[in-house]
């Protein structure tokens, strides 16, 4: 321990992982959130592949990738000299300290180009193996991104009845086409549609746009994209589901009964999202409702 503490580059190591962990960090916070970020999956994971990529590869070599996800990671025909190899401000900085004034051999600094450029092969053929993209779901799921659907950039929706069979039972095909076409024609302007919206936000203003008969103009439409909002991109809300579980039943309150610990829950998570229990208001009905009192009485 002591001689790894007195090893010059080991300060160099810890900065340079503290820059590329931050990569995943960043990407990892991203897909933590409560919104619907499938459709933003696949495309954060090519804009970090990237730039992990271009830290050791040659740009050229990048940017002529049509699909980053097939890149040729290990390839060494696409590889920058290791003094370009690109590991973070802090990093760089520190390995120039140690030629400047501490004279450390160009080789000890080679070694250590040569470990930074082997982890950026591990890390970016890791990614490429753990995330999955050859379902037929993500050559469509970007319909739910405001900005993609006013261009209509997917001519039709008829993939995504292909994929979930199941939407066949609760619209009709044409008619959701159709809904999917009338949509790119909206005066969106008019209407308060910024492309720039959530997802969540945008699609609750169109659904509840009505005809001139007062009927919901998008009833299929509704059905389709509704679905793909709830697809699950993380774990994330289910951990904090299961994490408040376990404060609401302790062993102390172990014999709490499904329907009860389930209203506790909705509770929690309604105050919650009135700001915390010092900012919720209750309405009149709450307040005025005898819910202590038994309905037999």
């Amino acid at each position: 321990m002591l001689t790894t503490m007195n090893n010059h580059l080991t300060l160099v190591y810890l900065e340079f992982m503290s820059y590329v962990l931050s990569l995943g960090t960043d990407f990892n916070t991203v897909f933590q959130s409560e919104t619907p970020l499938l459709h933003m999956l696949k495309p954060e994971v090519e804009k970090l592949l990237k730039t992990l990529s271009t830290n050791y590869m040659n740009i050229s070599y990048v940017r002529s990738c049509q699909n980053i996800l097939a890149a040729e990671f290990t390839n060494t025909a696409h590889f920058v000299d290791l003094d370009n190899i690109y590991i973070g401000m802090k990093a760089s900085e520190s390995v120039e300290n140690l030629k400047k004034y501490l004279n450390v051999p160009r080789h000890t600094i080679a070694d250590f180009y040569k470990s930074c450029q082997a982890f950026y092969i591990e890390l970016t053929t890791d990614i490429t193996k753990r995330f999955d993209f050859s379902d037929t779901l993500f050559s469509f799921i970007s319909v739910v991104n405001p900005s993609e659907a006013q261009q209509l950039k997917v001519k039709s929706l008829k993939p995504l009845l292909q994929r979930f069979p199941i939407l066949e039972n609760v619209v009709t095909s044409q008619k959701l086409d159709d809904e999917w076409r009338a949509h790119a024609m909206l005066d969106y302007s008019a209407l308060g549609l910024q492309d720039d919206d959530n997802p969540e936000t945008y699609w609750a203003k169109v659904f509840s746009l009505k005809n001139s008969a007062g009927h919901g103009m998008f009833l299929n439409l509704k059905y389709a994209i509704s679905l793909l909002l709830v697809l699950p991109f993380s774990n994330a809300s289910v951990e904090r589901k299961f994490s408040v579980l376990k404060n609401l039943k302790t062993e102390n309150r172990n014999r709490l009964q499904n329907d009860t610990v389930v209203a506790l829950m909705a509770t929690k998570d309604g105050i919650t999202k009135k700001g915390g229990s010092l900012k919720f208001e209750p309405s009149n009905d709450m307040l005025t409702k005898q819910i202590w009192r038994s309905e037999e009485l």
